[in-house]
């Protein structure tokens, strides 16, 4: 699943691109859509996109005869809560021969929209032929010690507690520790319940949406 490849997108799946700042993350989209064999890209270009534009979607799409469409719809994190309840449909029971891609260079998704995705991340585009490469993250600029995933697990409770303090007391390395835990559980291929529990919490701590409690409602969700 990582990092994006020819042949990932398949029928009736739908999957959310997020990209870090610098990752030409619609560049590298539109190359990865381009790449998919025998296939049509519709692309929703509508600003801001309507719930029409949904509904339009969903009667040429399924009017369509393509052996395999892709309907590629960016800014995911601008759709507004009507227009995602009307996209749900869309994904939950996709019309024949039909593949979703949301990109966004946000992880500020909606969750009714980053539950029903596979999730893929995008770090900076650092190489010439602009290739997708693994998450990488620039962490220089924290000055707290960062905790791999694995460590964080073999802790008790109360150690978690403890860091979760630490980290609600500093937003910036807060952010910083919540990717680095992403980017370890995804080199990794530990896909689970956990990376969306993690990307929420991010997600609600630019909020600022009392992070102490948010970050001792993650602690507790590790097993």
């Amino acid at each position: 699943m990582w990092p994006l490849q020819p042949r990932n997108i398949k029928i009736g799946c739908a999957y959310l691109v997020i990209g870090a700042p610098g990752s030409n993350l619609t560049n590298r989209v539109h190359t990865w859509i381009q790449e998919q064999p025998a296939t049509v890209c519709i692309h929703v270009s509508e600003t801001p996109i309507r719930v029409e534009h949904i509904r339009t979607l969903h009667t040429t799409t399924r009017a369509g005869t393509h052996t395999h469409a892709i309907v590629w719809i960016p800014n995911a994190h601008q759709l507004h809560a009507s227009v995602a309840n009307a996209l749900l449909k869309f994904l939950e029971e996709p019309p024949p021969n039909i593949s979703t891609v949301l990109s966004s260079p946000s992880t500020d998704v909606l969750e009714t929209i980053r539950s029903r995705c596979h999730h893929f991340f995008l770090n900076q585009a650092d190489t010439p032929s602009d290739k997708p490469s693994a998450l990488s993250w620039d962490y220089s600029h924290t000055e707290h010690e960062l905790i791999d995933f694995e460590t964080l697990n073999s802790y008790s409770l109360i150690q978690r507690f403890n860091h979760s303090e630490i980290m609600a007391k500093d937003k910036i390395y807060c952010e910083y520790q919540l990717l680095f835990w992403l980017e370890w559980l995804v080199k990794r291929d530990r896909f689970s319940p956990i990376m969306n529990l993690i990307v929420e919490k991010i997600k609600k701590i630019q909020y600022n949406c009392n992070i102490k409690l948010q970050l001792d409602e993650l602690m507790l969700s590790i097993h």
